[in-house]
């Protein structure tokens, strides 16, 4: 349900932002000195007591190894999700894009941006071919009008919408420490994807991602 009451200003543009929502509390009484805490994925669940082996999240967040892997799903499946929800919050289009998400096209969009799966994943994708041919090139359909790595999508999801709108764009020193983390928290293999701690101290985190943070937070408590 839409909350009847207005915020008194955004803090960072005024579109696409947030769904308002009511919740039952006021405003006013909201402490912004309580932490923030990203959740609802989809689904929760301890994989030491209760191990999964799919997930219920939005297809387009979901970690190759929900596909591919005959392991249970851990923790590196939150990570994989983290990653992408940050991506979307940065700038202005989710990093894995489809229309029609289906597993097929998903996979397609991860190779796309990080690259050919490990081997025993890529043998096992049975319709790799209808995507990428025996040289491993991705196959352009009429809805791909071009190919579109890493560095095309930042420029196109980030700096180019935040630049039309008038906003602050990435430095070069903040865009490759904002790769670096992104790409540990992208890595195929679960164990050797970035974990909780190694985000939370990693160069971007500590010098651009916490400070923002902390800004907002100071600001929001100026306007109550």
């Amino acid at each position: 349900m839409a909350s009847p009451r207005s915020p008194k200003g955004p803090i960072c543009g005024s579109e696409g932002v947030f769904i308002p929502g009511w919740f039952g509390i006021r405003r006013e009484d909201i402490d912004f000195g309580e932490r923030i805490i990203l959740s609802d994925f989809g689904e929760s669940f301890n994989p030491h007591i209760s191990p999964k082996f799919s997930l219920k999240t939005l297809p387009l967040l979901h970690t190759p190894e929900a596909r591919f892997s005959d392991e249970p799903l851990f923790f590196a499946a939150d990570i994989w999700t983290l990653a992408c929800t940050i991506w979307e919050i940065a700038g202005y289009r989710p990093l894995f894009e489809a229309f029609f998400a289906t597993a097929d096209r998903i996979t397609a969009e991860q190779v796309e941006v990080l690259g050919i799966l490990p081997p025993e994943w890529w043998e096992k994708w049975s319709r790799r071919l209808d995507w990428f041919n025996e040289e491993d090139k991705l196959i352009l359909k009429p809805e791909m009008s071009a190919r579109r790595a890493f560095d095309q999508r930042f420029e196109y999801s980030i700096q180019e919408p935040r630049a039309k709108a008038g906003l602050e764009t990435m430095t070069e020193k903040e865009r490759r420490a904002f790769e670096v983390m992104l790409r540990s928290m992208l890595i195929y293999w679960p164990n050797e994807r970035a974990t909780a701690q190694q985000v939370l101290h990693s160069e971007w985190m500590k010098d651009w991602g916490q400070p923002a943070l902390e800004q907002s937070w100071s600001i929001s408590t100026k306007e109550l």
